[in-house]
């Protein structure tokens, strides 16, 4: 979670949208997508990643149709919560509603990068909510990219996710009224350093060409 990431709702300017990824800046945008056809404003892009949210998505068929058109890698699954349960909009024809077996059929689709995002947290400061799932998918699914987002508070939280898995972070709240200001972030970049060192000492050193945790192999 060392790297600079922006979260943007996107209001279809694609020109500020192209300006913003051209400042070394890699933006996650979120445009409510509902289906492929919502692809065409943000497809050709650059430097960004592509948000997909399960209270937007129209069902399972077009989050397939979705990861068939654009690559996999640049496509990030918010699994939207409200208070623990999931989003879902009406209409939309998944198998399941519970967490548990949800999450487990978003990911079966192809889906590689998800966002455990509970809106009800969001701006609270009473944290993501979503500890104990990004724990159970880290240990089911240690292929996926897993993030997080909605109610960090503070630089402790960040270090406790990053520990616990989580790839990158959501935080707005926080950073604007200061809570987090440059020396909590820079104590996160060695926070990272520390936790990648240690994890070097401890895997294979030559791993193989393609990182992508859209095209890992998942052991049987």
């Amino acid at each position: 979670m060392g790297s600079m990431t922006g979260h943007l709702e996107f209001g279809g300017d694609q020109r500020e949208v192209s300006k913003l990824a051209g400042q070394d800046v890699h933006l996650w945008i979120d445009a409510g997508s509902k289906d492929e056809d919502d692809l065409d404003a943000l497809i050709d892009l650059e430097h960004t990643t592509i948000v997909v949210g399960l209270e937007t998505a129209a069902g399972p068929d077009a989050v397939r149709a979705i990861l068939d058109r654009i690559d996999p890698d640049r496509i990030v699954f918010s699994l939207d919560l409200f208070e623990g349960v999931p989003r879902l909009p009406t209409g939309a024809d998944w198998a399941a509603t519970d967490l548990e077996r949800l999450s487990r059929q978003i990911l079966d689709l192809g889906v590689c990068r998800l966002l455990l995002l509970d809106l009800a947290r969001v701006g609270t400061g009473r944290g993501t909510g979503t500890e104990e799932l990004l724990v159970r998918l880290r240990v089911a699914r240690p292929a996926v990219e897993v993030s997080v987002g909605g109610g960090i508070s503070g630089i402790e939280e960040l270090i406790a996710v990053q520990t616990a898995g989580a790839a990158a972070a959501l935080v707005g709240s926080a950073l604007h009224d200061g809570r987090i200001g440059r020396k909590q972030l820079d104590r996160l970049v060695d926070q990272s350093q520390s936790t990648r060192q240690a994890a070097l000492n401890r895997v294979d050193l030559h791993p193989s060409a393609d990182e992508s945790p859209c095209h890992s192999t998942s052991p049987d």
